[in-house]
């Protein structure tokens, strides 16, 4: 019985908007806000569509030059879809050495749906160790 990401995935995630000042999310991130500890943030445009992922270190080192968040976007986003398993997951995360992916509708690569972590994926892979030794090994007597 395999998992898939969105029985796992964190929803909704904390995002960031892409044309937001930087001075401004810097201002939120300083407040300790709910959401304000995640180490990054999905970046989405006006349509609510996903631009990008920035992190709490760029966010507080960027330039002066940089005026809005998405000044700060370097590539596209690497995500993963709301049906893939937690061993594609995992298996994106240790390629592209990141430790979370932005979750995306079925069939709509755009749109994110939430986020899932290393720690989802240890936690899910904790939680399925300890059913099984429960359902399926029973103590000796």
């Amino acid at each position: 019985d395999q998992l898939h990401v969105h029985d796992c995935a964190t929803r909704p995630a904390v995002t960031v908007a892409a044309d937001a000042t930087v001075a401004h999310v810097r201002q939120w991130l300083e407040s300790d806000a709910r959401g304000t500890r995640h180490q990054a943030f999905p970046v989405l445009d006006r349509q609510e569509r996903l631009v990008g992922v920035v992190t709490g270190r760029e966010i507080r080192e960027a330039p002066s030059t940089a005026r809005r968040i998405l000044d700060l976007v370097r590539r596209e986003a690497i995500v993963i879809g709301e049906d893939n398993s937690l061993r594609e997951a995992a298996d994106v995360m240790a390629r592209e050495d990141i430790g979370r992916l932005p979750v995306v509708a079925k069939g709509k690569p755009g749109i994110l749906v939430g986020i899932i972590t290393r720690s989802d994926l240890v936690g899910a892979h904790t939680r399925r160790l300890a059913e099984y030794r429960r359902t399926r090994l029973r103590p000796r007597r």
